[in-house]
């Protein structure tokens, strides 16, 4: 018998809510259950025996009880042991981010022979995973196909997108690979430079995870300068990317627009030395000290206020007569 659903949210990460005739319905991995505080009690056992055999399980709950555990198989394709053969033939090491819990990708692993496991990722964990796999030095190349693979593919050293994958995914790699239907998949990607290929504003907020006003006020300013297609929309590319991470760490950093603008014309000239860069850092930590002395001062005053207000009655409200005498004195 089908039923219809009331209401339904995706829970990136974790699973879905729903209502679904009368009933309050989620479906997810454990972590679901332990953000909701439910107990999966002897649902655990099964779950982990599914994750032993590399199944991704997954607990159904209804009306705030664990009903039920649901097995999903993405079944190994049949050339994935090779191609990984392949690679460590030529010196590479496989590593897996993924998901899933560790049981089940452990299980994935030991099967088509991947060297690291980095489990229970959640989307916006993947760039921190790839860190943890640079560490002692190595370079990484990133394999994706999903929109939440973005971030990833712009942060590796090497970002490779699936041909099959999501407009966003292939467009943020540095490599795309084809693979028509049928089509045996353990041959080595064919580079394809996707320099040119645009993305749209929605895109291009979404890799950078800045507001797209913010992208469209860059623009206006002239530090960065998408294109525009037949019908006049902006069309972004790599270079973008990389220019908007750029000023994004930049101003995280207290640098002004002007301060970017700069760096950005330094960073792009490999010939000027770093001693220009340094002179443009070098004052930010005076500014920064005298920001938290003025900040700190506007606490001490605004707690004096606080513990002079009763908070009991009016007029006498001392917090709304000291912005009174502020507010009388600006004009003059």
């Amino acid at each position: 018998m089908r039923a219809n659903a009331e209401s339904f949210e995706s829970i990136t990460g974790f699973g879905v809510r729903a209502r679904v005739s009368g009933h309050d319905v989620l479906v997810g991995a454990d972590r679901l259950m332990a953000r909701e505080g439910l107990d999966p009690g002897d649902l655990a056992k099964a779950e982990a025996d599914l994750a032993a055999k590399g199944r991704t399980a997954l607990y159904a709950a209804i009306d705030g009880r664990t009903a039920a555990v649901i097995a999903v198989a993405d079944p190994v394709k049949s050339a994935s042991a090779e191609a990984i053969r392949a690679l460590h033939g030529m010196g590479l090491r496989v590593a897996m981010i993924t998901g899933d819990k560790r049981e089940t990708a452990e299980a994935i692993a030991r099967e088509v022979g991947i060297d690291t496991v980095i489990a229970g990722v959640l989307p916006d964990g993947k760039v921190a995973a790839l860190d943890t796999l640079r560490e002692g030095g190595a370079r990484v190349a990133f394999v994706g196909d999903g929109i939440n693979d973005a971030p990833a593919l712009v942060h590796a050293d090497v970002g490779i997108a699936i041909g099959t994958g999501t407009d966003v995914a292939i467009e943020s790699a540095d490599v795309g690979r084809s693979a028509r239907r049928g089509q045996r998949r353990s041959g080595l990607a064919q580079p394809r430079q996707n320099r040119r290929h645009a993305m749209n504003i929605g895109d291009i907020a979404r890799i950078t995870n800045l507001p797209a006003k913010i992208i469209r006020y860059y623009e206006d300013i002239g530090l960065v300068h998408p294109g525009r297609d037949a019908n006049t929309y902006r069309r972004f590319n790599q270079t973008d990317v990389h220019k908007l991470g750029f000023i994004r760490r930049a101003r995280s950093l207290g640098f002004t627009i002007e301060d970017c603008r700069a760096l950005l014309a330094l960073y792009e000239d490999k010939v000027r030395a770093s001693a220009d860069v340094k002179q443009i850092a070098q004052h930010h930590p005076d500014l920064i000290d005298a920001k938290i002395a003025e900040l700190k001062a506007m606490r001490t005053t605004l707690g004096h206020l606080i513990e002079n207000c009763a908070g009991d009655h009016r007029p006498d409200c001392p917090i709304l007569e000291d912005l009174a005498v502020i507010s009388q004195k600006e004009p003059g």
